[in-house]
């Protein structure tokens, strides 16, 4: 089989198949969000038929993949709030003790989000649940000084930027 050009990137590989023009999932993921950007709903089917909620978990869960960081997606509920009502962390690793962490990918961090990430930190205490932000720098609402990596700072919450896998590799490695 011969090397092909990436659609996305422009690197030179060597497809598994006939038909593969991107030379990864997150490659195939990224050309994708750029021909459907203006499109919420074509991406949101996309997303699902991938078994996803969104796009940034796609994106994000081929990053992931890209640095062989073995994970489950949505595999775990826990209980919270006073009236029990139910919880899915978005992706479960297990660090090279065996300890296992749940990783939480926020796109925006409203304040229903932020109250029900403290209930269910409160109310599952032992759980390692950590914050990804694709973009921690964003405020948490128009006028606050107050951006999302500070507010999980403050809230005792471990947070990523979904750009920086390799800080996740890195806390995963050396535990």
């Amino acid at each position: 089989m011969t090397y092909k050009l990436c659609k996305h990137c422009g690197k030179k590989f060597k497809p598994e198949r006939e038909t593969q023009l991107d030379c990864s999932e997150l490659c195939l993921a990224l050309r994708f969000d750029t021909l459907v950007r203006k499109t919420r709903k074509i991406a949101s089917i996309y997303a699902k038929t991938m078994g996803y909620r969104s796009m940034s978990e796609v994106r994000y869960a081929a990053r992931l993949k890209g640095k062989q960081v073995p994970f489950e997606y949505e595999e775990d509920r826990f209980v919270y709030q006073y009236k029990p009502q139910k919880y899915t962390p978005d992706f479960k690793l297990k660090d090279k003790k065996g300890h296992t962490i749940y990783l939480e990918f926020k796109g925006k961090l409203d304040a229903a989000t932020r109250k029900k990430m403290l209930a269910i930190k409160s109310s599952n205490p032992k759980v390692d649940l950590r914050l990804v932000f694709e973009k921690p720098c964003n405020r948490i609402y128009k006028g606050s000084n107050t951006r999302y990596f500070e507010w999980a700072v403050k809230h005792g919450f471990k947070w990523y930027s979904a750009k920086d896998v390799n800080k996740l590799k890195s806390d995963l490695m050396g535990r």
